[in-house]
């Protein structure tokens, strides 16, 4: 079954991310569906300066969803994980 060309569409966004936007992704990447508070305590503790400012850029690009208390990886890159068992970028 072939992927929706949304998820590569997605994947080539991701790979023009800086480096600190890529860990946030990479967090959610982990971490499918997370709190906003928590998304953004365990961010900080990465050492991420602005978490919430990184996910609402990634929000705005499609990268991840805003569900209110929560943010959750974009549709499409959740079936990309579930296919692939994992995507780290």
């Amino acid at each position: 079954m072939e992927l929706p060309v949304d998820a590569y569409r997605l994947v080539d966004k991701a790979r023009e991310l800086d480096s600190e936007e890529r860990m946030v992704l990479n967090y959610f990447l982990e971490n499918i569906s997370v709190g906003a508070l928590r998304a953004v305590k365990e961010l900080k503790a990465k050492g991420v300066k602005n978490p919430e400012d990184i996910i609402a850029r990634l929000v705005e690009i499609g990268l991840l969803e805003d569900k209110g208390e929560c943010y959750n990886l974009a549709a499409p890159l959740r079936e990309l994980v579930k296919r692939k068992g994992g995507l780290k970028l």
